[in-house]
């Protein structure tokens, strides 16, 4: 197994009979899991004997991680550990879904074209408000597969092009 060597050069620097000296403490929380990492004085260029007190030797044992085992596939996928992909995993999800975690929704996998037509992921948002089908300057809103109008006061309908009857109080209408 390789050692991973490390290299640190300390200077003292002197200017004007002031001697100025540096000290760094170095935590680390992850060694590579791959590694045996061993570093010892002598590796880094420090004469045995000198601050005997502050010898240190770092050692990590390889520990394999998992990347499945944070349930990463969505949607009922499973996963499967794989070396070779970037990722370090694969998901086969079930069918519906798509995606390296299966969070996206295939269209195709119902096979909904027929007559030879082809199935296509290029989902495109479609804007049913332009232009714009709602009447009488009401508002209108879109939907998912739809739109909605907000009618103005006396009117209704789908697209706000019904006018309604006025309701009046006391039986006197204003316009």
């Amino acid at each position: 197994m390789d050692k991973m060597h490390i290299s640190i050069t300390v200077a003292a620097i002197l200017f004007w009979n002031f001697n100025l000296t540096w000290s760094l403490n170095v935590t680390t929380t992850a060694i590579p899991e791959t590694e045996l990492v061993s570093v010892n004085r002598t590796e880094l260029g420090i004469p045995p004997g000198e601050n005997p007190g502050n010898e240190t030797e770092l050692v990590s044992t390889p520990t394999p991680i998992d990347p499945c085992a944070a349930g990463i596939c969505q949607n009922g996928g499973t996963c499967i550990g794989n070396s070779s992909s970037t990722l370090g995993y694969e998901c086969r999800c079930l069918e519906g879904w798509m995606g390296k975690n299966c969070t996206q929704k295939d269209f195709c996998s119902s096979s909904p074209c027929h007559n030879n037509g082809t199935c296509s992921q290029n989902v495109t948002a479609v804007d049913r408000c332009t232009p714009n089908p709602c009447q009488n300057n009401a508002n209108c809103t879109n939907i998912p597969g739809d739109f909605n109008c907000s009618c103005p006061s006396g009117y209704g309908g789908k697209n706000c092009s019904l006018g309604l009857p006025m309701t009046c109080r006391y039986s006197f209408c204003i316009e």
